[in-house]
């Protein structure tokens, strides 16, 4: 057991498994006709994304003044990237510590973290709407990339591991 390894094989797992989603949630988009929406936004579509709101706060928070328009975009991605690094570290941890976060090879983390974050966190800190008015699609496709990002994150956290 080896928690450092653990959380940098679990961090470079969750960025490589934030990208797979993103991947995964372009794919949704085109295959639904909503091709001009931003993936990877952890909010209802047709809103501003989550991420972006979330950089906004940090930003206000640090520097007093919200994200230049410019650089809204960027600034979602390195959030959304940010996330998916911090909760695949807090993965790798506990992946080291025993073998109950893995279950399922990772699909029952990524669908907790779809519950924990999408559906909990990002609407109580005003993110997003309240789950209770998200309609149902919109629930499913936070699931789904969630599960693909839970079973990225295992197949690349082991990877990472043994390369550690």
């Amino acid at each position: 057991m080896n928690l450092f390894k653990g959380l940098l094989a679990g961090a470079l797992a969750g960025a490589a498994a934030s990208w797979v989603m993103e991947r995964f949630q372009e794919q949704w988009l085109l295959r639904e006709g909503n091709a001009g929406e931003t993936p990877g936004n952890m909010g209802a579509l047709g809103t501003e994304p989550a991420t972006i709101k979330a950089a906004d706060a940090v930003a206000q928070a640090v520097t007093g003044a919200r994200v230049p328009a410019q650089q809204r975009e960027l600034a979602g991605e390195a959030m959304h990237y940010a996330t998916g690094a911090g909760v695949g570290g807090v993965y790798g941890v506990l992946a080291e510590i025993a073998p109950g976060p893995t279950f399922g090879l990772g699909a029952v983390y990524g669908a907790a973290v779809a519950l924990g974050v999408d559906e909990l966190l990002v609407p109580a800190l005003g993110l997003s709407k309240p789950a209770r008015d998200v309609p149902p699609s919109q629930h499913a496709y936070n699931l789904a990339s969630h599960l693909v990002y839970g079973l990225t994150l295992e197949g690349a956290r082991r990877v990472f591991r043994v390369l550690l």
